[in-house]
């Protein structure tokens, strides 16, 4: 699934990185290239991440389940638009397939870089606690506050 941007989020996670760029159907120019890729989070939409792509001028967005990039950074992730792994032998390097009817992106990024992004991803949202909406702690205060009136 791709948008312009990810949804606006009071506790979000942002990781700047870059990635290699390994396949282009779009611009068979730019393979072997560095990409610029900035990988975000917010509550908001907790079920998601977003790779944000490319230069600020020329961006794409791309949301992906959170659990799908846990799930690649030890195996063979997804089926369809988007899938992940980990790149052999050493697995340092996490690849990432794109797709979309305007054409296929390949990259690699840190395996490292990702596995930091999750775990601040799970900081601002529990795994567990996803589908308790926006707000849950602001509306758990107030529940205190009225019990102990």
């Amino acid at each position: 699934m791709t948008r312009q941007q990810p949804p606006p989020s009071k506790r979000a996670v942002s990781v700047p990185t870059h990635g290699l760029i390994r396949r282009c159907t779009t611009d068979p120019n730019n393979v072997g290239m560095q990409l610029p890729i900035r990988l975000v989070y917010g509550e908001s939409d907790p079920f998601a991440a977003w790779f944000i792509l490319g230069p600020e001028a020329d961006r794409n967005a791309w949301a992906v389940s959170r659990e799908l990039l846990v799930d690649g950074l030890d195996g063979a992730a997804g089926v369809g638009d988007v899938r992940v792994w980990p790149q052999p032998p050493a697995c340092e390097r996490l690849v990432v397939a794109l797709s979309s009817p305007k054409g296929h992106l390949v990259f690699d990024v840190a395996r490292r870089v990702v596995a930091r992004f999750l775990r601040g991803t799970f900081i601002a949202v529990p795994r567990g606690r996803e589908d308790m909406g926006a707000g849950v702690d602001e509306a758990i205060a107030r529940m205190r506050q009225e019990v102990s009136s």
